[in-house]
């Protein structure tokens, strides 16, 4: 029993952990894109 909590605590805390990396590399990736759409918007508008 204690096995099995420990292995779904490691395993959750790897998600989690995974989830973060990805959620962060993803507002990164989107901060990014929207200034360079915003760039392209403002050169196209002027």
């Amino acid at each position: 029993m204690n096995m099995a909590i420990m292995f779904m605590l490691g395993v959750v805390t790897m998600l989690l952990g995974l989830f973060a990396a990805f959620f962060l590399h993803l507002r990164i990736r989107a901060k990014q894109v929207t200034a360079v759409s915003l760039g392209s918007q403002i050169s196209g508008h002027s």
